[in-house]
């Protein structure tokens, strides 16, 4: 496993933890930079991990109707986790 592949595990672990977190934040978390956190989660997307679930977020979480399921705050886009657990199998 390349570094890079544990650290989008790591991620998709801590976005399994359902806490709604900032870019930032995950960068933090990860020990890694923003901008890396963003290019994650645009492969995870592309994975069919992520699915965006809107294009601006203009209200705050908590009136937003995404919330609790929504892994992204302060963003301006939210995200949900397509594929919760690793071990969930495409039907």
């Amino acid at each position: 496993m390349t570094r890079g592949e544990g650290m989008i595990d790591k991620l998709v672990s801590i976005l399994r933890s359902g806490e709604p977190l900032t870019i930032g934040e995950l960068a933090q978390r990860l020990d890694t930079t923003p901008e890396l956190v963003e290019l994650m989660l645009q492969e995870l997307v592309t994975r069919g991990i992520l699915r965006p679930v809107g294009e601006a977020c203009v209200q705050s979480c908590t009136v937003c109707g995404w919330r609790g399921a929504c892994i992204l705050k302060g963003t301006g886009r939210g995200y949900i986790l397509v594929k919760p657990n690793r071990d969930q199998q495409d039907t």
